[in-house]
């Protein structure tokens, strides 16, 4: 299901204050984020991703605060995607190799974001 433009603009307004002066906000949904913590073990966490005219901002409340991670553009060498019949993951590979996943996000979202960022990257 679509979120609408007020949802979107919620999701936001916590992210706001974290750009950059005269970074633009492009795009911004809701997935789970993918990481490793002790032994290895893959955790997902629900989070808000914000796309900018220069980096990818994961976002996620957590009591008595928040966590905040981005992915600069200049250092994503591919974006990939997969959708099902609800949902979506998107995989964003850094040039260090690392690679940031994001699932269950809105399949109406994970194509149009993969393909706005492959648009952004570097030639």
């Amino acid at each position: 299901m679509a979120m609408s433009e007020k949802q979107r603009a919620t999701l936001v307004e916590p992210v706001q204050r974290h750009l950059d002066p005269g970074e633009q906000i492009v795009d911004v949904t809701i997935g789970a984020l993918h990481e490793r913590h002790g032994r290895g073990k893959d955790r997902a966490r629900a989070s808000t991703v914000v796309v900018t005219d220069r980096r990818v901002v994961f976002f996620r409340r957590r009591l008595g605060g928040y966590d905040l991670r981005s992915i600069e553009l200049a250092r994503v060498v591919d974006v990939d995607h997969a959708q099902g019949l609800t949902t979506g993951e998107l995989r964003l590979t850094a040039s260090t190799g690392e690679v940031t996943r994001v699932t269950s996000m809105p399949k109406d979202d994970v194509e149009r974001i993969a393909v706005g960022l492959r648009q952004r990257l570097a030639p």
